[in-house]
């Protein structure tokens, strides 16, 4: 989530009360995995982009492997 300014060893806040929501940054389990990407979700379809060009969206539309798990709320930083 480089684009977003969420770095390798930052530590976030995620919010399971919170609705995801278009364009949300969401904590997702996709497989047996989580993954940190910004939810969009437009003409019956729902794809996990990601902010890093390096990797490529992920399709969730009607999968039965995929889940929600929160909205990221904050983003700590460690100062260097």
């Amino acid at each position: 989530m480089i684009g977003t300014c969420i770095h390798h060893g930052d530590v976030i806040v995620i919010d399971r009360a919170v609705t995801a929501s278009h364009r949300k940054i969401v904590v997702a389990r996709v497989g047996d995995g989580l993954t940190i990407k910004r939810l969009l979700i437009g003409k019956g379809r729902m794809v996990l982009k990601p902010e890093n060009p390096a990797h490529k969206p992920i399709e969730v539309t009607g999968r039965d492997d995929f889940e929600i798990w929160g909205v990221v709320t904050y983003v700590v930083h460690q100062a260097r």
